[in-house]
């Protein structure tokens, strides 16, 4: 990042907000590992599944569009008979610069239920399980995927070390647009690892290239390494993959192949 979170971002009401903003920012390394999970609803099962690839999370970032939809909130996120997720505390944050703030019907389905401005909140969590206690950061932001990854991801130039693309296709998540897409832009955010389902994917390639032109991107290919398979998460089975770069340009004919779309390209 080129800034600190504290550059980027102040504490909205509370003076400890702030003071816990300004020990995580002076804590994360100079090239933190980030993983961004779209679409993420209620689920925090990444900060478990996350620590698969041999990469550590430094920090995590959740995106959805509504709080109507996913309902944040202090206290148990998540348990089993080996794992508990806990959210300890809420501290909410505010953008020091203006963003360009859009709900696009293009993308979203239920507009009705979208916030009227970006909510962000400082997740405290807590992972106990069978072998391992850890805390966690989390900045969950309540803003569309594509909308966040242009004007917080690529204006703030997050470099992201993991994707989660979970239930985050056409009519699963409230959205027009699959997340698939996203690998497009892996080159640009210098992904690492990602996690995907195997539902069925279906691009909108003339969306697609309007994003990379309003934001002038110059593209390269990639190639995903399977590294094995999580039975089950959030009743679908996921895919890890290693991403590779290549130095040719991306093409929807190499995309297309590098999702098995060949047919439909």
């Amino acid at each position: 990042m080129i800034k600190k979170l504290n550059e980027i971002f102040r504490a909205k009401h509370r003076r400890r907000a702030q003071v816990e903003l300004d020990e995580l920012s002076s804590s994360l390394p100079d090239k933190p590992n980030i993983l961004w999970y779209p679409s993420a609803g209620e689920d925090f099962r990444d900060l478990i599944e996350g620590l698969r690839t041999g990469i550590q999370p430094d920090l995590y970032l959740h995106t959805d569009y509504s709080t109507k939809f996913a309902p944040i909130k202090r206290g148990c996120a998540f348990e089993d008979n080996r794992t508990s997720i806990v959210i300890e505390d809420m501290l909410e944050l505010e953008f020091i610069d203006r963003i360009n703030y859009i709900i696009d019907p293009e993308v979203v389905t239920f507009m009705d239920h979208a916030n009227a401005r970006p909510h962000v909140y400082l997740l405290n969590v807590m992972v106990r399980s069978t072998y391992e206690i850890k805390k966690a950061k989390v900045i969950y932001f309540y803003m569309e995927n594509i909308n966040f990854m242009e004007e917080v991801l690529f204006k703030y130039n997050f470099k992201i070390s993991h994707v989660v693309k979970i239930r985050a296709g056409v009519g699963y998540t409230g959205g027009y647009k699959d997340m698939a897409m996203l690998t497009a832009f892996f080159s640009k955010l210098e992904v690492q690892c990602y996690y995907s389902d195997f539902i069925p994917i279906h691009l909108d390639f003339e969306f697609l290239d309007e994003v990379i032109k309003r934001n002038q991107l110059d593209l390269k290919n990639i190639k995903l390494i399977n590294m094995g398979n999580i039975r089950e998460w959030s009743a679908l089975s996921v895919k890890i993959q290693k991403v590779e770069y290549e130095e040719t340009p991306l093409t929807h004919q190499s995309l297309g192949q590098t999702l098995n779309l060949e047919d439909r390209v």
